[in-house]
């Protein structure tokens, strides 16, 4: 009922008819019997009807069949849910009726058309074709142009599955682009049946059992070798021919001559939409058009009716001016004669009677002339009114005209005609909405994508566009070529990478303490050179005080000693005064003596520090924690030289672990677009270049240039791989190093590192940033461990347990992550800061700043 060409009874007792339903019988359901009569007697009152019939009574009236059903093959149909039916076609009722008729089993010949019984072939054999290409490269093209020519098979396909529920009369599911593809297309109808697949499993176990000419259009299973094979084995029996239709490689000339065809319709279509578009448009604008006419033309009318009326009433005044002229005019005259009468009865007021009547006659003169004036300058204001009216009327009819030529020259404009561009004609595959396989689906099973082999079970092979060789070195061709650009989604990191990982991470946090206690003892050899420098003048200015104080308290005593010494016969005071001074003297030139060989020493230890200097070249470093003078190579770096070092490090690894787990030549390397994803599924944590101040992956590696590159799109490693040599990740930060600090001072701005560390991603220093790696301890800020209290970077250890200066250890760490975490002692750094003192630890003193500068 949902067209002219089918009508229904439905079990509410309505009767749909062109998607209309009217109440024409009784309700039916369970344990009834239910006839449907169709009278097609052209002698019968009734002709061309259809009635219901319940348990063989009447419940409708006969019901007339639309234009579309008289005349034409009509065919029975159920539609029915939730119970058991049985059908019965003849040759008897189940239920009697009041009046003899004939099942359809018993209908004459010449009232039923005879449905062919399906094609075999030769042999006698209905065939299963399993049509076999390359994802978006014709696949249901080709499926299309197959069923036009063959109508006599039947699709077995998830899209037909669709499409049969959507003829249904169910809601086509509004498409989710990441989900649904022209194989497998988004089947959620809000049914369970359909919904988890029951009716596609149900299709699959009858379709064997009913012999068919089958097409089984699955791109995917039909590529894959084994699920090819699962499917072969569902048309097992003797009745059956399976045949590989294959369609690879470059199409012939025909096809592409039809898909040109389709793409020059396609856009002759879509020309021609847009064409009629204008021309409505152009339509509406033209009865716009007409519409303004029309109301100019009733605005030209009003005009003209009021000028009308404004006319008469104008006339009307005239008249009555000219009869109230005429009036006063008669009025004169009598006046005039009783004057004369008066004057010739009153001959001694004649004089003044006269005057009086002069005087009379000049006023009414006056008053006619002044009538007069006042009526021409409104005539000569209509007239200048009518003036502009018909200036108006010209530039509106100018106007119109303008608008008629415009209107006239916008028909002129023929239609469209459809060319392809050069680019057009080189695609010589049809575009569809959607992908024939989902991206994720192709880049997990393309690798195991194999052409059809008659071992495989096939009957016959037939390949269409190009023969089995060249097939098959296309399709080797375009697995090879996917293989450049396809994500590995189940890629795992192997043992092999996580044992040189912890090895890495041992050495360097050997490295990061060596750095600490480098740093400490140099500190300390600092004070105590200072403390020596300063203990000689300490010492010259307490014997001076010394001497004062003892002078100060032996003037007395020596005084009263005097007398008696005097008495006794001893020395005098003069003469134990300088034996005193002399023992002084002495005294001093001993411990100038001393002093000066103090400061010999340290002149020669200085001297031989001075000759043992730091060799230039890194590279001629062999033992990098001591390269002079217990001094390590590592000595100057900081926090950015310990990330970019690591940095370092982390991306060898990491081509070299990609290359070992693949174990796949055909995979040269990671393209830049996959590095995040990669880097992500082995260190578990984001390769966040903002972090670095850099806002792509390429920019990046432009940090660690000696290290890796990108060549051709796919990520390389300069270093030689079979080799971890873990030294010369330093010698090559310490080498960037001096680098960019010569440069630094020679001007150079672009030189500066500037780290956000704001940018850092919400898994670094906050508990539970991914699971836990790397079973050691890790001192490169416990990067791979995101346990209870872990988060990366953090536990202490600062990119390594120095924070780059004295009792400033874990001060870049620690501080900076407690500020995180909201641990005690969120400064930025601590206490101590980026050395002893910290100059960033008095500063900032509520977080870490926005933008580092190195």
């Amino acid at each position: 009922g949902e067209s002219e060409e089918s009508v229904c009874f439905d079990a509410e007792g309505f009767f749909v008819v062109n998607q209309t339903r009217k109440p024409s019988a009784s309700k039916f359901g369970r344990n009834q019997v239910v006839g449907l009569l169709l009278n097609l007697d052209p002698k019968s009152a009734n002709a061309n009807t259809v009635s219901l019939f319940v348990d063989g009574v009447r419940v409708s009236q006969p019901m007339s069949l639309p234009d579309g059903c008289k005349g034409k093959t009509l065919c029975p149909h159920v539609s029915f849910r939730n119970l058991t039916l049985h059908m019965n076609f003849g040759p008897e009722p189940m239920a009697p009726l009041p009046f003899t008729c004939r099942m359809l089993q018993g209908a004459a010949q010449a009232d039923a058309v005879l449905t062919p019984v399906p094609k075999k072939t030769k042999d006698g054999k209905f065939e299963v074709v399993f049509p076999i290409g390359v994802p978006d490269e014709g696949t249901f093209h080709m499926l299309d142009q197959f069923m036009a020519d063959n109508p006599h098979f039947v699709e077995l396909s998830d899209r037909k599955l669709v499409e049969w529920a959507s003829r249904s009369g169910l809601p086509k599911p509004k498409p989710n682009f990441q989900r649904t593809s022209n194989d497998k297309p988004d089947n959620h109808f809000g049914l369970q049946a359909l919904d988890e697949l029951q009716m596609r499993r149900i299709i699959a176990s009858i379709a064997p059992l009913v012999p068919r000419n089958y097409i089984v259009m699955e791109v995917k299973s039909n590529l894959v070798k084994a699920e090819r094979m699962e499917l072969l084995k569902r048309f097992s029996g003797p009745h059956f021919k399976r045949i590989a239709q294959v369609a690879i490689g470059e199409p012939p000339a025909s096809y592409k001559d039809k898909v040109m065809k389709f793409k020059l319709k396609e856009k002759q279509d879509k020309l021609d939409l847009e064409y009629k578009q204008r021309q409505l448009e152009k339509e509406r604008k033209k009865q716009i058009m007409l519409k303004k006419r029309e109301m100019i033309e009733k605005r030209k009318a009003l005009q003209e009716q009021v000028a009308k009326v404004k006319a008469e009433e104008d006339a009307k005044k005239k008249a009555a001016a000219e009869e109230e002229a005429a009036a006063k005019a008669a009025a004169a005259a009598e006046a005039k004669a009783a004057a004369a009468a008066a004057a010739a009865e009153a001959e001694g007021a004649e004089g003044e009677k006269k005057a009086e009547g002069e005087e009379g006659e000049k006023k009414e003169d006056a008053e006619v002339k002044v009538e007069v004036k006042t009526e021409v300058p409104e005539e000569k204001k209509e007239a200048d009114g009518d003036a502009k009216m018909e200036d108006v009327k010209e530039e509106e009819k100018k106007e119109d005209d303008k608008d008629e030529v415009k209107e006239e020259e916008e028909e002129d404009e023929p239609p469209p005609q459809a060319e392809l561009t050069e680019d057009e004609k080189k695609e010589i595959f049809k575009k569809l909405e959607f992908s024939d396989i989902r991206g994720d689906v192709l880049d997990s099973c393309f690798h195991l994508f194999a052409l059809p082999e008659k071992e495989d079970g096939f009957h016959e092979l037939r390949f269409d566009w190009q023969d089995q060789e060249m097939s098959s070195m296309y399709l080797k061709k375009w697995i090879l070529q996917r293989k450049l650009t396809a994500r590995l989604e189940d890629l795992l990191p192997s043992s092999w990478f996580y044992d040189r990982l912890t090895e890495w991470q041992k050495v360097l946090q050997e490295w990061q303490l060596k750095q600490k206690n480098y740093k400490q003892d140099l500190a300390a050899k600092e004070a105590a050179k200072k403390a020596a420098e300063e203990k000689p003048a300490e010492a010259a200015e307490g014997a001076e005080l010394a001497e004062q104080v003892a002078a100060a308290e032996g003037g007395a005593v020596a005084t009263q000693g005097e007398e008696k010494k005097t008495e006794k016969g001893e020395k005098k005071p003069e003469e134990a005064a300088a034996e005193e001074k002399k023992e002084e003297g002495d005294k001093a030139v001993v411990a100038e003596g001393r002093k000066e060989e103090k400061k010999e020493e340290v002149k020669a230890e200085e001297k031989v520090e001075e000759a043992a200097e730091p060799p230039k070249d890194v590279f001629a470093v062999e033992d990098i924690n001591d390269m002079c003078n217990g001094e390590p190579l590592f000595a100057n770096f900081a926090f950015e030289d310990w990330a970019l070092m690591g940095l370092r490090f982390e991306l060898h690894l990491l081509v070299r672990s990609f290359r070992h787990d693949v174990e796949d030549l055909d995979r040269p390397g990671m393209t830049e677009e996959h590095v995040p994803f990669y880097y992500y599924r082995y260190y578990r944590k984001h390769l966040n270049v903002k972090f670095f101040g850099r806002d792509t992956t390429n920019d990046l590696t432009g940090l660690v240039k000696d290290t890796v590159e990108f060549n051709d799109n796919v990520l390389a490693t300069k270093l030689e791989e079979a080799s971890f040599d873990h030294p010369q990740f330093v010698r090559l930060t310490e080498e960037a190093r001096r680098d960019r600090f010569r440069r630094i001072e020679a001007g150079d701005d672009s030189a500066k590192l500037r780290f956000n560390i704001m940018a850092t991603p919400s898994d670094m220093g906050k508990g539970g940033g991914g699971p836990r790696v790397v079973p050691a301890q890790s001192s490169y800020g416990n990067s791979q461990q995101g346990g209870a209290g872990g988060g990366n970077y953090n536990q202490g250890g600062n990119w390594g347990g120095g924070g780059g200066g004295d009792r400033g250890a874990k001060g870049w760490n620690k501080g900076y992550n407690n500020s995180s975490s909201g641990n005690k002692g969120g400064n930025w750094n601590n206490k101590g800061g980026y050395g002893k003192g910290g100059d960033w630890g008095k500063q900032q003193k509520r977080g870490p700043p926005q933008e580092l500068t190195m």
